[in-house]
């Protein structure tokens, strides 16, 4: 989240919301959804990626964000867990 906090992409709408009213925002969905080990820089970089595809414009628009960011990494880890899991069992 910090990257998205701190970006400055010159192509960002200005009606959007301004950084430290985003960040203060997206400080009310709590911790990101990591497990001990997992590479948070990863998290970030898909929030900053996804929130910037979507470019949100209201709180609803970054909840569902959020929700879509979340629901992905736990697919991520899914497959990471079956790639493990694959590989012990062979």
């Amino acid at each position: 989240m910090e990257r998205l906090m701190s970006s400055t992409d010159p192509k960002s709408s200005t009606t959007q919301a301004s950084l430290p009213e985003r960040a203060g925002r997206l400080a009310l969905f709590g911790p990101p959804p990591l497990l001990e080990g997992e590479d948070a820089a990863a998290y970030d970089d898909l929030l900053v990626r996804i929130s910037g595809a979507v470019k949100p414009t209201d709180i609803f628009e970054e909840i569902w964000i959020r929700e879509i960011v979340d629901l992905v990494w736990g697919a991520f880890r899914l497959r990471r867990l079956k790639a493990k899991m694959t590989a012990v069992a062979h």
